[in-house]
């Protein structure tokens, strides 16, 4: 039960303070994207956070199905689905990166939508830490 706690917690904070710098400080944010995360060429670096992320979810999939703690399901389910970004990254980065640019190019409706859902999944992550595991 405290791990699920823990990561709904940490991941709740991480998103929610995500959304301003998106809404916000759009062209800083762009910048970011395009100049450290999403270079031409794939980063050595990348494979550490891929790396990462793996444990995470293999640790993860092993207390879901080793513990019955309710509605631990729901951020199981949403650490699966990351696994189609670990895949876009790592056999298809060019095009991920892409669409990705392009994406954050669309001015005030994209980063509206960005940081609203980024708003919604951290409170919705914050409840889920706060009040979901009892």
């Amino acid at each position: 039960m405290f791990y699920f706690k823990l990561v709904a917690l940490i991941f709740g904070v991480l998103t929610i303070t995500m959304a301003p710098v998106i809404v916000f400080m759009p062209g800083k944010y762009r910048y970011f994207l395009r100049s450290i995360l999403l270079r031409e060429k794939i980063a050595p670096w990348v494979w550490l956070p891929v790396f990462a992320y793996g444990a995470l979810l293999v640790l993860t999939w092993y207390v879901e199905l080793n513990s019955s703690v309710r509605l631990s399901w729901v951020v199981t389910l949403l650490f699966s689905l990351g696994l189609v970004k670990v895949y876009l990254i790592l056999f298809r980065y060019s095009q991920y990166r892409e669409v990705i640019l392009q994406l954050m190019e669309k001015e005030k409706l994209f980063q509206w939508g960005l940081g609203s859902l980024c708003y919604v999944m951290g409170i919705f992550l914050l409840i889920l830490g706060l009040y979901g595991f009892r």
